[in-house]
């Protein structure tokens, strides 16, 4: 059931982030509008509702809440400023009203259930109240939201499962309290008031606020059994972070995450590759530094600040600046690196590494992948084969079995940003399980897999019981997108502009209360004026601060000296360089999109052609299949016809003649004879063929038949008396 995430403030925007947010704000609220530090906000969590939040996370909310103005920064803390305060302050009243009234209601259906009821009657009431939402909130999930709406079918099976599951878990109860206990239970979210409506919409947000942020005990112990026992190989970057080789806020970020994934189950490993890349970049630094004369702690900052490499080197200019060590003892320490990083839980593993080395093609194949991936930020060969060499072996790991995530069985972990792109290139299809994870990412999983709160259900019930979290209000989704529609047209809109005015919630409110359009657009329209000009303020303001800082720090490198100076002009060469092949690269991309783009459209609208004329010639075959099938039909019944009158002028013809006895003479017999078999078998001849041939017959035996015919006729005028064969003499 914890596992179901529903959301039911999502016209609020609330997610994970927010959830931090309001936390935070929380936190300041309970030290009288102060966090001392990010460190103290963290522990203020951790005391008031048992939930673990990692400085990582508080410190980007901090810094948006800074940018934001909802939070000030003054002698070192952070404190919440006037306008969110007075906001904060105004939520809680409202709060606060909005519970009484609810509270009220019910208390006065209780008087109608029972009219003797004492304040302490009501009172008990009212804690046995508190208990049972509690329970029924944690022990229902994502189907306690249909308590809302009372008056829905699904909600009626609710409210029967909710009874059979009985009240026993209260304390007893005896006299008027313990009659109608469970029918005042259930009474207030049967029939709840609009006040009643939105404290238990309150209540869910709250509940539901958890479910987003943490998972559940029991649900994190559900994920170590799926993750127990799978390797995670890390990067030799991942490395120089955990042994403390980038600075303190690397190293902390490191460590957290690398616990946090060994909490899980998961086993931290290196490969022989990594290990001898360690020990390679160590000897050459060591040579390096030998070499050299070591410069002074501050200029030494400074030029590892200046630097994109992070190495040994860069790590021992930082370490002298905050306390002198000499090169040999530095190098000494880091020598027996499989020792250091057994200290943090890191063994080396050289598992299919032997058969990964002996594919040689394999190898250069991939080489040429990721060349053609890196594009212009090339890399040194023996850290593009360190790279191939791991996706290799992961890929030979995991078999040729259909893994996802939680049966990856193998990862590889790199802060490494363009690993992932060699990942994606080097991909047979869209979709498939990569092989690399960055520690962004990758803390993102291991965060949101680890349970924040040992307690659940105790931080829950911290959670509800206290005001700053439960209650947000509600502004209608018509009112923010009226606001926006003005925001639209104004002419010098950005993204901060529209942020600024719809974070203040209390122009939101004035707006959604006033019912005439054009007031409600003025009180928009003077909210962007004033948040332009505040924009415009704070944007003079930053530029004032860079300028200064700017300033400040030319004269910091012109004091440094000569060699700082070429550090820091080499570095913004090679940024502006960069970013110039990232611009470069960004074009080249766009124009292959754009003309992929053009390509698909014309290949879609040629195929569309091609299956409209396959559509119109299979028309007309069908069409021509047709009026053959009729032709065919037509000529059989002519054939038929032909046949059957060739029959009948045999007849006509030759029989009955001689029977009746109308021809006299034996020419005129032979003529009448052989005009009709001319007809019939030009009848018979003009069926089955050659046509023109046996028109012509039929047309000489017509002929045939008249001249008989006409003599037939002529006698028979002459003597009058028809004749017959048997009377005809030579």
């Amino acid at each position: 059931m914890r596992l179901a995430q529903y959301r039911p403030f999502a016209n609020d925007g609330l997610s994970g982030h927010a959830v931090l947010t309001d936390l935070v704000l929380a936190a300041a609220l309970e030290g009288d509008g102060n966090v001392p530090s990010l460190r103290d906000c963290q522990e203020t969590c951790k005391a008031l509702w048992g939930l673990d939040v990692e400085i990582d996370e508080l410190r980007e909310i901090v810094d948006e809440l800074l940018a934001g103005g909802q939070l000030e920064r003054a002698n070192g803390h952070f404190t919440i400023s006037e306008t969110s305060g007075s906001e904060l302050a105004r939520r809680l009243q409202e709060s606060g009203r909005l519970e009484s009234r609810a509270f009220e209601d019910w208390e006065a259906s209780l008087r109608t259930l029972n009219a003797g009821l004492t304040d302490d009657d009501v009172h008990n009431l009212r804690e046995d109240l508190d208990a049972w939402l509690q329970r029924l909130i944690a022990r229902h999930g994502v189907e306690s939201a249909l308590i809302l709406y009372p008056e829905v079918p699904r909600a009626q099976e609710l409210f029967e499962q909710i009874e059979r599951n009985g009240i026993d878990f209260l304390p007893a109860r005896e006299g008027r309290v313990g009659e109608i206990r469970e029918q005042a239970l259930f009474l207030f979210v049967r029939q709840p008031t609009e006040a009643q409506r939105i404290l238990l919409a309150n209540l869910l947000n709250t509940a539901y606020f958890l479910t987003v942020f943490s998972l559940d005990t029991e649900g994190g112990r559900l994920v170590q059994e799926l993750t127990r026992g799978q390797r995670v190989y890390l990067d030799t970057n991942f490395v120089y972070r955990v042994l403390n080789l980038q600075g303190p806020r690397n190293f902390l970020s490191a460590r957290r995450l690398l616990e946090m994934t060994q909490t899980l189950g998961y086993k931290t490993a290196v490969t022989p590759w990594t290990v001898a890349e360690l020990k390679y970049s160590l000897e050459r630094a060591r040579t390096f530094l030998m070499s050299r004369p070591i410069p002074p702690g501050e200029l030494a900052d400074l030029a590892a600040s200046a630097t994109t490499d992070e190495n040994f080197v860069t790590a021992y200019w930082r370490r002298i600046k905050e306390k002198p060590v000499s090169p040999k003892d530095f190098f000494e320490f880091y020598a027996q690196i499989e020792d250091q990083l057994a200290q943090h839980g890191i063994e080396v593993v050289d598992e299919g590494c032997r058969a990964v080395d002996a594919n040689k093609n394999a190898i250069n194949e991939q080489l040429g992948v990721i060349e053609r991936a890196l594009g212009p930020y090339d890399r040194p060969d023996p850290v593009k084969e360190h790279d191939v060499k791991h996706r290799l072996l992961v890929e030979r790991l995991r078999g040729d079995s259909n893994r996802g995530f939680a049966t990856a069985g193998y990862w590889f972990l790199t802060c490494d940003s363009l690993l992932p792109r060699y990942d994606r290139a080097a991909a047979e299809a869209a979709g498939t399980l990569p092989f690399c994870a960055s520690s962004s990412a990758w803390f993102q999983v291991m965060r949101s897999f680890t349970p924040r709160t040992e307690d659940f259900d105790q931080t829950l019930s911290d959670l509800l019981a206290s005001p700053y979290i439960r209650y947000r209000g509600r502004i209608g989704y018509k009112v923010v997108e009226e606001v926006v529609g003005r925001i639209d047209l104004y002419k010098g809109n950005t993204p901060q502009l529209a942020a600024k005015v719809l974070l203040d919630t209390a122009l939101l409110r004035e707006v959604a209360a006033e019912p005439e359009t054009a007031r409600r657009q003025e009180l928009i329209d003077n909210a962007i004026v004033a948040a332009a000009e505040e924009t415009q303020r704070q944007l003079q303001e930053s530029q004032a601060r860079e300028g200064a800082e700017r300033l400040a720090r030319r004269k910091a490198e012109e004091t440094s000296g000569e060699a700082a100076a070429a550090l820091v002009a080499e570095r913004r060469a090679r940024e502006a360089l960069e970013e110039k092949l990232e611009c470069e690269r960004r074009d080249r991309e766009e124009e292959k999109l754009r003309i992929a783009v053009q390509f698909e459209e014309t290949r879609l609208k040629q195929e569309q052609s091609v299956k409209t004329l396959g559509h119109q010639v299979k028309d007309q075959a069908t069409e021509l299949r047709t009026l053959k099938k009729q032709l065919e039909t037509r000529s059989k019944r002519m054939r038929s016809a032909l046949v059957v009158l060739a029959a009948v002028l045999i007849l006509a013809g030759t029989i009955v003649p001689l029977v009746v006895g109308t021809v006299s003479g034996a020419w005129p017999v032979t003529l009448f004879l052989l005009g009709g078999l001319a007809v019939a078998g030009g009848v018979l001849g003009f069926a089955f063929g050659h046509q023109r041939v046996w028109g012509a017959v039929i047309v000489l035996g017509v002929v045939l038949g008249i001249v008989v015919a006409v003599h037939e006729i002529a006698a028979n005028h002459r003597t009058g008396i028809p004749s017959s064969p048997a009377q005809t003499s030579p």
